[in-house]
């Protein structure tokens, strides 16, 4: 591994886009958390993002959530 970095963001001034300020909030129940992966192996980057929630995600969150696979699932429909 020549170059690899991780980022790991929180809440919702955080996990609105990439490269957010670091801040000393800590993390809450229901917080929305991104983790981002990036390994460069053999000179080539790959990714791993996982989004997760602290505790339970709330009924609007899965709803978003729904949404979002919906329109993926429609896509790849597009694309066959």
């Amino acid at each position: 591994l020549m170059d690899t970095w991780t980022w790991f963001q929180s809440g919702p001034e955080n996990t609105d886009g990439a490269h957010n300020p670091v801040t000393s909030r800590a993390v809450q129940d229901g917080d929305i958390l991104s983790l981002n992966c990036f390994p460069m192996i053999s000179g080539y980057y790959t990714a791993l993002e996982r989004t997760l929630f602290m505790g339970h995600a709330s009924d609007e969150h899965l709803r978003v959530w729904n949404a979002n696979v919906e329109v993926h699932e429609r896509g790849l429909e597009l694309i066959q």
